[in-house]
């Protein structure tokens, strides 16, 4: 430090602190601090406070000096107020500790804290301030952020509870599917083919809930997985929800390296999107392709997407396409179509999609959307291999 400088400070250390506080400017500068501000010796007894301090201890400033805060019966144990002061006056390190004082209005916490600490003061001075309303501040905010992620939390989980219900809701369609069109061709497929599929739907529903209960308790397991085996188990219930006016053709492409997932929530995300497909169709009939690859993932290729849910490093990924020849979308429909609730169907419930992007994120993925209108749709859901 500049020797000038050091000479200025020491001398302003060195200043009597009550003589400063009857100058009239420095009063003012502590008359306008809206919290109450008390000045101590490290005998407890009051050096100096301010106007706010003197109304809620409803005495004079200036007939106060020198008295003690036990005399004034403004602290319930002398002993402890007294051994927490000076600790703090000797702390080499300073610190900050909050003790109550008894005023007229009631019990006030007052943050105190050391100011000036100097070898070169003889007698440390201890400054308290009343921080009441600041802790009760900070403890509304406390609650309402509890009340918000509370609020938050219950939120989540009913758009997870909905999707539920939505995915759920699928499978028993294409279960009722199936059966109805045993029930009414005559006998055409076999009995045991059909009651197969049921029960490989009710096993498909029951894997659902299952994973509705394991979310609330340790969360989902995920394991390496081939997705072509899981697709081919899938094919017939894929087809039993697909209206009779389209089509599904399914290329599975080979070599596709392991993705670690949970089989669960990959099924749940082929079905959403092939039921969308489907439904994009409407009566009109046309053609859904369903296919697998794997593709290199880099800024290039993200460039040439219209919309793709989340950045993703660079690397390889593999992939599941579902493509449909429907009415496509326009680019303000493209941007909102992953929205829970939103839809543009006239019965929709606009979870599908907003399924599959979650599902998609929780394993590390994004989904790819690329439409327009007359040109019919793509989806694509990315998985990191591994």
């Amino acid at each position: 430090m500049d020797s000038s400088v050091k000479e200025v400070w020491l001398d302003m250390v060195d200043l009597n602190l009550s003589a400063l506080t009857r100058e009239p400017l420095f009063r003012t500068l502590l008359d306008s601090i809206p919290e109450a501000l008390i000045c101590i010796d490290a005998g407890l007894r009051i050096e100096w406070l301010n106007r706010q301090a003197a109304e809620a201890l409803q005495v004079e400033p200036e007939g106060i000096h020198g008295k003690g805060l036990s005399e004034l019966g403004l602290v319930e144990d002398p002993a402890v107020f007294s051994r927490e002061i000076n600790r703090l006056v000797t702390s080499p390190c300073g610190g900050v500790v909050t003790l109550p004082l008894d005023l007229a209005e009631g019990r006030r916490d007052f943050e105190w804290r050391v100011p000036l600490a100097s070898e070169h003061i003889a007698a440390p001075v201890v400054l308290g301030m009343d921080v009441t309303d600041r802790v009760a501040d900070l403890a509304r905010l406390r609650f309402l952020r509890e009340r918000i992620e509370r609020a938050d939390n219950l939120a989540l989980t009913g758009v997870l509870a909905s999707a539920m219900a939505h995915d759920l809701n699928n499978i028993l369609m294409a279960v009722l599917g199936r059966a109805r069109l045993f029930l009414e061709s005559g006998g055409e497929f076999d009995p045991r083919q059909v009651v197969e599929d049921i029960e490989r739907s009710a096993t498909y529903a029951a894997e659902l809930i299952d994973q509705l209960l394991a979310q609330s308790k340790e969360g989902i397991e995920r394991a390496r997985a081939d997705i072509n085996e899981l697709v081919s188990s899938m094919l017939r219930l894929l087809n039993s929800v697909v209206k009779s006016s389209a089509t599904l053709e399914c290329k599975l492409n080979r070599d596709i390296p392991p993705v670690r997932l949970n089989p669960c929530d990959f099924r749940r995300m082929v079905l959403n999107l092939v039921v969308n497909a489907s439904d994009a169709l409407e009566s009109r009939g046309g053609k859904i392709r369903l296919s697998t690859g794997v593709i290199g993932i880099d800024e290039a290729w993200e460039a040439g997407q219209q919309l793709v849910t989340a950045k993703l490093d660079p690397g390889r990924f593999v992939v599941v396409d579902v493509v449909d020849d429907g009415p496509g979308m326009d680019a303000a429909t493209v941007n909102r179509i992953f929205e829970p609730f939103y839809t543009t169907k006239p019965h929709g419930k606009g979870l599908g999609l907003a399924s599959v992007r979650r599902l998609a994120h929780a394993h590390g993925g994004a989904v790819a959307v690329n439409s327009g209108v007359g040109k019919g749709t793509r989806f694509t859901v990315l998985l990191p291999v591994g």
